[in-house]
C-alpha cells in the first residue's frame, strides 16, 4: 500500500440507502478534472451500490475497474460503536495485485474510501 495521496478524482457528496428485504441504492457527486458529475447505482448491499455508481461515472470516460479481489473489514475491540473502522480492499490489474484501504466510523464509508484511493492511484498511474 502506497501512503501517497493524489487526488485525480474527488467524492464530494455520496448518500447510500440500505435496508431490509429493498436493492440497495447510492447516489454521488465527483470532481473530475475540474468538472463535477453526479451518478447513482444499486446494488446487494451499501458498498455494491456505490461501486455500481461510480462505475457507471468512470466508464463514460473509458476508465475500466480492476478486479475486486477481497473485502476486509476490521472493527477494533472494545465495544465502541463510533470507533473506526478500517477495510482493506485487495484488486488485480493487469495481472498484478494491489492493496488499497479506507478508514471511517462507518464500514460502508471505509470501503467506499479505500475505491476512491484505488481509483485515485490508477488514474496516476495512467498519467504516467
Amino acid at each position: 500500500m502506497q501512503s501517497r495521496d493524489f487526488h485525480n478524482i474527488t467524492l464530494l457528496n455520496c448518500y447510500i440507502s440500505s435496508g431490509l428485504n429493498v436493492e440497495s441504492t447510492a447516489s454521488i457527486r465527483v470532481e473530475l478534472e475540474g468538472k463535477q458529475l453526479q451518478g447513482s447505482g444499486s446494488g446487494n448491499g451499501g458498498f455494491a451500490a456505490f461501486f455500481d455508481a461510480i462505475e457507471k461515472l468512470l466508464d463514460e470516460g473509458s476508465f475500466k475497474m480492476p478486479a475486486l479481489l477481497d473485502y476486509e473489514v476490521h472493527i477494533p475491540r472494545g465495544g465502541n460503536i463510533d470507533a473506526l473502522t478500517e477495510c482493506i480492499i485487495t484488486w488485480e490489474w493487469q495481472e498484478q495485485e494491489f492493496k488499497t484501504r479506507g478508514v471511517d466510523s462507518n464500514q460502508v464509508l471505509a470501503g467506499v474510501k479505500a475505491a476512491m484511493r484505488m481509483i485515485n492511484l490508477r488514474m496516476q498511474s495512467e498519467k504516467h
